[in-house]
């Protein structure tokens, strides 16, 4: 059972409806770390423990997206049962996501830990390109959503 707020009265729900929720939260931190990614290549941060402390927060919500991602993605699984061209532009697309996070998540830990300012400014060149990759993504996710309804 699944519910944005606390004061709904839970109820059964379908598989479409866990597929279509997990779908719209996943659309929701994907927005959200596109925003923190942003931020943190525009911030005039100095210290090493400084980066750490602004690179968790992306860390932690990769971790979020990677969860709702697969709920949404088994959901479409069930579905997708005799569409199978749909059913392989999903996996396609969990795919590239998985890639894209994997890189982004290796780049914010190395930013955290990094100790020059010219590596610093390498990785956060490299999260620029994630950052691109994965509005990318996000269209093709917008597509999904839109399928799912």
């Amino acid at each position: 059972m699944h519910a944005e707020a606390s004061n709904v009265v839970p109820f059964p729900v379908s598989d479409e409806a866990r597929a279509r929720l997990s779908l719209v939260r996943f659309r929701r931190h994907a927005e959200a770390l596109d925003s923190e990614l942003a931020a943190l290549a525009g911030g005039n941060i100095k210290s090493a423990g400084d980066w750490a402390k602004r690179t968790a927060t992306p860390s932690v919500r990769i971790a979020c997206i990677r969860r709702y991602l697969a709920v949404a993605v088994a959901g479409e699984a069930n579905l997708a049962t005799g569409r199978r061209q749909h059913q392989q532009y999903v996996t396609r697309t969990q795919q590239d996501l998985e890639e894209v996070l994997s890189a982004t998540g290796s780049t914010l830990k190395l930013l955290g830990t990094m100790p020059d300012a010219a590596g610093r400014q390498q990785a956060l060149q490299d999260l620029d390109v994630y950052r691109v990759r994965h509005q990318v993504i996000l269209q093709r996710l917008d597509e999904l959503i839109g399928d799912a309804s």
